[in-house]
């Protein structure tokens, strides 16, 4: 569930308590003791100390050496192993530094925010730039890189190209590419949607319309199933003319998008019995809404509740009064580098879900029981 958590996870636990030993005996540059010994001295079973030495390892804490034991790197030791360790991360373009906030700017500062904490190199090349599109196509350079970071960019020729290097894993972030053995690191929306959902019923909402994208299949399902779990796990019933979608996809950049909305928005409202609340695909769909209401003189969050997904509204500086959904960009830029700095099973793929957070503003409200202003006109 979103920002719900109980307890470290054991493994985080017991990396804590070797950590603390380490430091209190001063253990840097020798051998710990062997597995079995070390897991009855901690409590735990032999597979959670193999998991919390593996993120040490991972995090360039230890060594483990074959036939020889785990040995505590000192100072000198982690420098020179962090120095070996190299990533390439790629975006479709250049960032403008004076475009404000953009989210591949946020999951870039995660990633770099990641790799300063753990002492890795990373290298920016930009799809759209043909030198740098040359490089990712040489294997002998790419070669010499731990593994491969692609921020918003699923390009099925280079996520191959890269898979076939074999010098490390592939993780692609925000925009995953089906059916490769890569490391795919998203947003948890059935859930984040569901709490959206959960919000409006809460306020009294039953009657809830959902803008949805234009192709749910190629973009994201899980938003609009989040929405449908939450009514059901209301005993809400399911109408599906509640569901609207224009034929828009990701992002909304198309010159007809305010058109195709304000009509979508106008079907639901001539329902006879209009929804009291409209949840949004993403934040872009949920302001053409606001506009599309409000040019019929019906006000988001006093008349009809109003929310979209992302929260990138008030990041951007375009509205700071929607409420949303808010994806962890930065996090999603985190996990990637700690996901290709894990031991893993080459060419072996895996799913990374970053939880949302609901953000509650005015934008939504408690239900009007008698409000009736709400047509088609």
């Amino acid at each position: 569930m979103p920002r719900r958590i109980d307890s470290a996870p054991l493994p985080t636990s017991v990396r804590q308590q070797i950590e603390r030993m380490i430091t209190e005996q001063g253990l840097a540059g020798r051998r710990l003791l062997s597995y079995r010994k070390l897991a009855e001295k901690l409590g735990v079973c032999q597979q959670t100390l193999q998991r919390a030495l593996a993120a040490m390892e991972a995090g360039g804490l230890i060594e483990r050496r074959h036939g020889s034991g785990t040995y505590v790197l000192d100072a000198k030791q982690r420098r020179a192993r962090a120095a070996a360790r190299s990533l390439v991360v790629v975006i479709r373009g250049r960032p403008d530094p004076d475009a404000g906030w953009n989210p591949v700017s946020d999951m870039l500062a995660g990633v770099q925010a990641q790799a300063e904490r753990t002492g890795t190199r990373c290298e920016l090349l930009a799809w759209e730039d043909p030198g740098a599109a040359g490089r990712l196509f040489d294997a002998r350079e790419m070669r010499a890189h731990a593994g491969f970071i692609l921020l918003r960019l699923s390009v099925p020729r280079l996520v191959s190209r890269l898979l076939a290097v074999g010098s490390g894993p592939v993780a692609m972030v925000d925009e995953p590419l089906r059916g490769v053995p890569a490391i795919l690191v998203g947003d948890d929306s059935i859930n984040g949607a569901r709490e959206v959902t959960r919000h409006l019923l809460e306020l009294g909402h039953r009657r809830i319309g959902f803008l949805d994208v234009g192709d749910r299949q190629q973009w994201n399902p899980d938003k609009h199933g989040g929405y449908l779990a939450a009514l059901e796990e209301a005993g809400v019933p399911v109408d599906e003319r509640l569901t609207v979608a224009p034929m828009l996809g990701v992002p909304v950049d198309s010159a007809q998008a305010p058109r195709l909305v304000d009509a979508a928005v106008g079907e639901l409202l001539a329902l006879a019995d209009p929804p009291t609340a409209i949840f949004a695909y993403d934040d872009r769909r949920a302001l053409l809404v606001i506009e599309s209401l409000r040019r019929r003189g019906i006000e988001p969050g006093r008349d009809i509740s109003v929310a979209g997904f992302g929260d990138t509204a008030s990041r951007n500086g375009t509205c700071d009064a929607l409420t949303s959904c808010r994806i962890d960009f930065r996090k999603m830029g985190q996990e990637a580098v700690r996901a290709l700095l894990r031991p893993a099973t080459p060419g072996e793929g895996r799913f990374i879900l970053v939880p949302d957070r609901l953000a509650v503003r005015t934008s939504t409200a408690v239900v009007k029981r008698e409000n009736k202003v709400l047509t088609g006109g």
